[in-house]
């Protein structure tokens, strides 16, 4: 936790691979586009279902944002 607390507070706007959550690491800056709510930390997850029955038949998550620059 000590780690994570002194990577946060010496991280900079422009860096890369920011630190954004003490407890979730994992979590990635996703720019929302809203103007309420202009970003979410979380991860991307892409779905696959069946168009008759939508039985999900396949999950993926998305790490790193390729097409969100706004975060970085």
């Amino acid at each position: 936790m000590l780690e994570r607390a002194k990577r946060i507070f010496t991280q900079k706007r422009d860096d890369k691979n920011k630190l954004y959550s003490m407890q979730a690491p994992e979590v990635e800056c996703i720019a929302k586009g809203k103007a309420h709510k202009k970003f979410e930390f979380d991860c991307k997850v892409s779905l696959v279902s069946t168009s008759k029955d939508n039985w999900i038949v396949g999950a993926q998550s998305i790490h790193g944002n390729p097409y969100d620059l706004s975060c970085q």
